[in-house]
């Protein structure tokens, strides 16, 4: 295949490091200058997509519809239609964007250039490969699956009422008139007087420094540790308000065991509780019987044919 969606510079979750001293010095010299070569290679894979994109648009203004575009994608490139429309994807969604294509794996790209990709998604993988991390494929998916679940739950939140914050004004209650017809005022005992409880002290607040209505806002705090080999990565997400325009702090790192350390107690809890019920569900999947295998069906034998000029 001569299409670029061969070459796939995705690593899935952390990489091992690869162990150099099983080499003699001169095949370590050589395997390390290709090691960087290739990776110089592979971060122009996204600029290049973005360039054919380009030219691939600019062709189909120019032969136009009518299957005509098809028919030169066929015979000067031997490439589909869907993957031609890929390639333009990418480029009307990149081509003037200030983005980090380079850190982008590619299949990763195709998944973030899809029309049905929401814009978050594209802003929170833009904050990742910005800050030199790399976006892989697992990591787009999860990515665009998250921003996908959020849609509806910010149109039910749409036109909800803040709740009012009313302020209780205790009334002291004034005494009754005593008409003294029982008793003097020389001699009645004065009632006692109710006791109010003492107001406790307020507590500290959360947000020193903020504004009040930070208060009223709804924060969002989301670790999604990755699919992949030790250590996985962790995409640490942290978005503030309930608005279409709100984008979230995104940022990632590594360190599974690093991490469950510095959990809170309950969250760590609910982990191992998913740990615990993910085994026992493993547990209890039916092994998969082997499918019998149908036999050929028997060939019919041939009919004889009868010789030229052979008896009847």
């Amino acid at each position: 295949m001569n299409e670029l969606q061969t070459i796939e510079t995705e690593a899935v979750g952390q990489r091992a490091l690869f162990d150099y001293g099983a080499l003699d010095q001169e095949t370590q010299v050589l395997v390390r200058l290709r090691a960087s070569e290739i990776k110089g290679l592979a971060k122009r894979v996204a600029g290049d997509i973005v360039e054919i994109g380009g030219k691939l648009a600019e062709v189909k203004d120019c032969v136009g519809g009518n299957g005509k575009f098809n028919d030169w994608l066929s015979a000067e490139l031997g490439w589909s239609e869907r993957t031609a429309y890929n390639f333009i994807a990418v480029w009307t969604k990149f081509g003037a964007a200030n983005f980090a294509l380079e850190n982008v794996a590619t299949s990763a790209l195709y998944l973030l250039a899809a029309p049905s990709t929401p814009p978050e998604a594209v802003e929170v993988a833009k904050q990742i490969a910005d800050s030199g991390e790399e976006v892989t494929h697992s990591m787009a998916k999860e990515i665009v699956r998250q921003a996908r679940e959020r849609q509806p739950r910010q149109e039910e939140l749409i036109g909800e009422p803040e709740e009012s914050a009313e302020e209780e004004v205790e009334e002291e209650a004034e005494p009754e008139e005593d008409d003294g017809a029982d008793e003097s005022p020389s001699t009645a005992a004065p009632e006692p007087r109710p006791e109010v409880a003492a107001k406790p002290a307020p507590a500290k607040s959360a947000a020193p420094g903020r504004p009040a209505a930070w208060l009223k806002t709804r924060i969002e705090i989301l670790i999604t540790i990755m699919p992949g080999a030790e250590p996985r990565k962790i995409m640490h997400t942290v978005r503030a308000g309930d608005g279409k325009d709100d984008i979230p702090f995104v940022t990632v790192s590594s360190g599974e065991a690093e991490l469950l350390d510095v959990l809170p107690p309950i969250t760590r809890g609910l982990y191992d509780k998913a740990a615990e019920a993910f085994a026992k569900k493993q547990t209890a999947k039916p092994a998969k019987k082997p499918t019998a295998k149908s036999k050929p069906a028997a060939k019919k034998p041939e009919p004889k044919s009868k010789a030229k000029g052979g008896k009847k």
